[in-house]
This record gives C-alpha cells, structure tokens and sequence, in this order.
C-alpha cells in the first residue's frame, strides 16, 4: 500500500495506512497475542479447554491487557475512515497542482501563506487565467486524478504529482500567469487587495493580513519551477516551441519584481 495515498494537503500530502490495512495489523497483533498465551498454557503438548477458554475472556475484556491496542487500533481505523470520507469529496485537483509548489509556506511563521488566505487566492488565480482556460485546467487536473485513483476510490498523490502531465498544466498556469502580470505594478496591487479582500470569508477567525513579503515568497515558490537553471537545453527548447519564447523571456522580469518584494 502507498503511504503517499490521499492524507492532509501538507498541503500535507503524505497518507497513513488504510483502514483495511489497519484491521490487518490489528488482527495479526491479537492472533499473535492470542497464540502466544496459549504456549504459555501448554503441557505435555495439551492445552486445557477450560485454560483457552479463560485466555479468551483475557483477550476480550473490556480492560483487560489488550484494552489500550484495541483503543488505539480503533482510533486509527475511525481516523483513516474520516480521512477517505473527506478525501472523496475533494474535487478541487487544479488547486492541489497550484499548491504543491508552495505548500511549505503554509501556516509557517517565516513564510508565506496562512490557510485561511488560500480561497482568496485561488480565486484570484481563477480570475488572472480566466474563467475558460481555468475550466479546461480543471477538467484537465480532474482526469489526471481520476488516472491515479485505486481501487479504494482515494488518488495517489504522489504519482498525481509525478505524473508527466501535472507539469504540463501547471506549465499552462503559470505561464498564463506570468503574461497576466505584464504590467507588473497594477497587476501586483490587485492581487494582494484581491488575497486580503474581506469579502471572501474564511471559516473561524479572519487572517492576519498578508503582507508583500509574504505574498512575494509564495509566488517565488510558486514559479520556482520556471527559474533558468531548472531547464536544460531539451526542455527550453520544447518550451520555446509551445510558447513562441525562451522561459527568461517571459518569466524573467517576473523574478527580478518578486524577489525585489520579498526582500522588502
């Protein structure tokens, strides 16, 4: 079983075991348990009825030796049943590409993005790349998940992630992004009033304000991908022939007015 199967967006993407995996372990631990107290039973080679029986009821009570495991193997079978219940549900995979980049920013306290920033950002992506280029984005996500999804219906993140095709579209993304940002001053001042606009609603408490630095970081992280020493000569060469331009071209001065932020 994959370990990277669907867990918290750590971004958090790393998984536990599944609930079938837990109830495995949880059986082949009593079954062991169970045997092993029966050895201790034996004599000559007999064991008693009435000393197995006993050994049952041990197994078995309420808070008897096995008490905490059983708590503990229940607990985790409940967590992992939660986990798949919410992870079905999750349908927003063009948002999970777009995060990966930057997903250690999350929540840190040097870096970029509190959580409850992240709808008003991904809404303002949505309106940079435009409401037709975001839907075939999406269904394009959507269908790469939908490649990597097992037979227990959850996504395996990590092949999600590695798959050839993620990098196509968050290709797409970001250079449809980067030419959003052609006049760089406007763009920019739209883009931290859209991420603090108090008219999208976090559950809970509202967020801090998110300042220029720590907007500026998140999109560094985000476009770190399309830096000049991530080509080599094949993909520069294959991105030039689907783009009409070298990447320096169109991410360059990008850098040069995020990183000038950042340091601010």
């Amino acid at each position: 079983m994959n370990p990277e199967r669907e867990g918290p967006v750590s971004t958090g993407m790393d998984g536990g075991t599944t609930a079938a995996n837990h109830c495995r372990q949880a059986a082949n631990t009593a079954i062991r348990a169970f045997v092993s107290l029966l050895m201790e039973a034996e004599s000559d080679g007999r064991i008693p009825l009435a000393a197995v029986a006993r050994i049952a009821e041990i197994m078995v009570a309420k808070n008897g030796p096995m008490a905490d495991f059983y708590r503990r193997a229940e607990a985790a079978v409940r967590a992992d049943g939660e986990r798949g219940a919410n992870a079905f549900k999750r349908t927003e995979h063009l948002n999970r590409l777009i995060a990966e980049p930057f997903a250690h920013l999350l929540d840190s306290p040097d870096g970029g993005v509190d959580r409850r920033h992240l709808r008003a950002f991904f809404a303002a992506i949505r309106a940079l790349l435009g409401e037709d280029s975001y839907l075939d984005l999406q269904k394009a996500a959507e269908t790469l998940a939908e490649r990597h999804r097992g037979e227990d219906r959850l996504v395996d993140w990590m092949a999600f992630h590695k798959d050839p095709d993620s990098r196509a579209i968050v290709d797409d993304v970001l250079v449809t992004l980067a030419r959003a940002f052609h006049n760089f001053e406007l763009r920019w001042d739209w883009l931290l009033a859209r991420v603090n606009a108090p008219d999208l609603p976090a559950a809970g408490d509202p967020p801090p304000p998110l300042s220029e630095p720590r907007l500026a970081r998140v999109l560094l992280a985000l476009f770190s991908s399309m830096r000049a020493e991530s080509f080599d000569t094949e993909r520069a060469r294959a991105f030039a022939a689907r783009w009409g331009a070298m990447p320096e071209k169109v991410f360059g001065a990008l850098f040069v007015e995020l990183k000038r932020r950042a340091d601010s």
